[in-house]
């Protein structure tokens, strides 16, 4: 979980304040010397920064522009703040509309201004850059307390004064729709509001009533105490567990911490924010080169493996190849071998499957019935085929009976399996036949 750190700098000490982003949980508050700041940087592991200047180096003020588009106003109001105030040096600033007046008949736009010099900013922002920290956001006391007030209608519509008890030195604000008009840093003796500073609050009310002819409706005290007349109590909009101690010594610190991206103040130079998006930019950059190149190195080692594996299947072939030549020598070796027993194996299946002189013979007596005589039977095998020679007499009576019973004698030695006849003759006169029949092997 990230760290984040708000660094407020004081006139000789800086105050830093370090809070987990998530749950705003405050990890730790210390207060270091200025010269010391440096070397905390080095060792401190937040990941971001949020500085809240001494007010006492920003110069607050009131312009009026004519009513122009929001995304003008910041360069309009520059140029009249230069036009009002030309020995100023170089500054940032940070423009908040306030309302709209009508004047000598024309309407004008209140613009709140705060300018810091950018010789301070540098100086404040200088050890940052040098440890390699990134800054998010740099405010002003005022505007960092004034976080805390709620925007409801009473106090958003009217001004309201407030008061800061810093110890030795007391920030009185006024606060005008969200804005801050007009601040003012007295001398304190110590913590809590003693008859000076109570004075000094009602002098600061008289400047508002005489010179800035505003009438502010209330004067909040916003930490301290006791608290006497004009002073009223506020309960601060702090939504953290944290002591008394320290509400008292951070509680600017605490107003950013759960306000985070609420401030509508950031008094960074141009050229910082224009820096840190380069900065920020060549990071991620770096980063996508780096995601880039671990997803190559993997797809190397990958393709690595790949190879390994296909030259390891290449060997295996190869050392197959040179097994070739000895299997096509076997594989002849028997097909010889085949090719010497194949004939003899033919010639008895050959042999196995012919007909038999028993199966010849024994048709023989049915052709004996039925007014058949068999006068002679010659039989002959030669090779795996048999010859049958039948001869005999038919006893009919006629010619046409006679005639009948030997195409009878055929078709029963037709229907003899393997067999065929191969000639026949039949004597009608002396009725007498002979008939040769052969089978195929």
């Amino acid at each position: 979980m990230s760290l984040h750190s708000i660094v407020r700098f004081d006139s000789e000490t800086v105050q830093v304040l370090t809070f987990r982003h998530k749950g705003a949980a405050v990890q730790s508050a210390i207060t270091i010397s200025i010269g010391d700041f440096g070397n905390f940087l080095a060792a401190d592991r937040s990941t971001d920064y949020q500085i809240i200047v001494d007010a006492t180096e920003a110069q607050y003020d009131i312009i009026t522009i004519p009513p122009v588009e929001p995304k003008l106003v910041t360069r309009i109001a520059q140029i009249e703040f230069r036009r009002l105030y030309p020995e100023y040096p170089p500054f940032t600033a940070s423009y908040r509309p306030i309302d709209e007046v009508t004047q000598d008949g024309k309407t004008l736009r209140r613009v709140a201004c705060c300018m810091v010099s950018k010789e301070y900013l540098d100086y404040i922002l200088e050890p940052f850059i040098r440890h390699n920290k990134s800054v998010s956001l740099i405010s002003t006391l005022p505007t960092a307390l004034a976080q805390l007030v709620d925007t409801t209608p009473e106090t958003h519509d009217r001004p309201h004064l407030y008061a800061y008890d810093g110890n030795h030195q007391k920030c009185i604000f006024l606060l005008e729709k969200g804005c801050v008009t007009m601040v003012r840093f007295v001398p304190s003796a110590g913590a809590g509001w003693g008859e000076a500073d109570i004075l000094n609050v009602n002098m600061t009310l008289d400047y508002c009533f005489q010179t800035l002819r505003v009438k502010p409706a209330k004067t909040i005290a916003l930490n301290g105490a006791p608290l006497q007349p004009p002073l009223t109590p506020l309960t601060p909009k702090c939504n953290v567990a944290a002591s008394d101690d320290l509400h008292q010594e951070y509680l600017p610190h605490l107003a950013v911490m759960t306000s985070a991206g609420m401030s509508k103040e950031d008094l960074r130079p141009q050229n910082y924010i224009t820096a840190l998006k380069y900065q920020n930019l060549l990071r991620g950059a770096v980063w996508v080169f780096s995601i880039g190149a671990l997803a190559a190195s993997l797809l190397g080692i990958f393709f690595l493996f790949s190879i390994l594996s296909l030259q390891s299947e290449i060997d295996s072939s190869r050392q197959r190849e040179h097994a070739i030549p000895a299997l096509l020598s076997s594989y002849n070796a028997l097909q010889q071998e085949r090719n010497l027993v194949e004939p003899n194996i033919t010639t008895m299946n050959r042999l196995q499957s012919g007909q038999t002189l028993p199966e010849l013979l024994a048709v023989i007596p049915e052709l004996s019935q039925k007014s058949v005589r068999v006068n002679s039977l010659k039989t002959d095998k030669t090779g795996g085929a048999i010859t049958l020679i039948l001869s005999g007499t038919i006893t009919e009576n006629t010619f046409a009976a006679a005639q009948s019973r030997f195409e009878e004698i055929l078709q029963s030695l037709s229907k003899l399996q393997g067999f065929t006849i191969s000639s026949q003759q039949f004597e009608q006169l002396s009725k007498t036949f002979t008939i040769e029949t052969k089978s195929t092997p």
